[in-house]
Parts: structure tokens; sequence; C-alpha cells
């Protein structure tokens, strides 16, 4: 349920992009999957078996497709495609050397206090 609200806000945020994207030039898009591979990010409160590397993976993924589909002429970059773990100066460079016009890093939270 998570994986799919945090899907529908990205996808709101980015219906903008076939509108705008091209006309201020963007060309390449980062798409960095938080965490992976040994580093399984947030565990989640319990509810769910699900760890964010994996979640923040589905995302990024349907993220690329969503953005390759509406806007043409943009490449996507991703920092990971699988469940490896590209450390913080690997992603870095990763996107420096793409000379990325836009990057974004997906990451989950979790929390138990309705109140956070």
């Amino acid at each position: 349920m998570n994986t799919i609200r945090l899907f529908l806000i990205l996808a709101i945020g980015l219906f903008f992009l076939p509108i705008q994207g091209n006309a201020q030039g963007l060309k390449k898009v980062i798409i960095d999957a938080g965490h992976g591979g040994k580093d399984p990010g947030n565990l989640g409160t319990g509810r769910y078996k699900t760890a964010e590397k994996d979640i923040t993976l589905a995302v990024a993924h349907k993220t690329a497709a969503y953005i390759e589909e509406r806007v043409p002429g943009v490449r996507i970059v991703m920092t990971r495609s699988g469940d490896t773990y590209p450390t913080l100066p690997d992603r870095v460079r990763i996107a420096n050397e793409a000379e990325a016009d836009l990057l974004l890093s997906i990451h989950c939270d979790s929390f138990q206090k309705s109140s956070a």
C-alpha cells in the first residue's frame, strides 16, 4: 500500500514534465534508488516484510518507465538497476559523469507515532 502511495505522489509530481520538461532543456535524469545490496535501509515498523531497498528500486523502475513513456528525448540513468550497493561517492560520480539535468533520489521512511 505504501509503495502505491509513494508512486502516486511521484506520478502526480512528474505529470507536469511533458508540459515543461523539454521546454526547459531537460535531457538527462538520474534516478537513484536508495540503499541496496548489503544496506537494506528502513525495515519499517514490522507491518511489512519488504525492505526500503526493494521498495525504492521498484519505485525507481516505475518512475523511469513513466518518464521514458511521457517525456520524449529524455535519457534515464539509474544509479542501480538491481540489488547492488553503490556507495555515496559512487552515486555522486555516476550523476556527475552523466552530467544530469535532474537527480531523483528515492527513499522511504517509516514511523510508529502518528504525530510524526
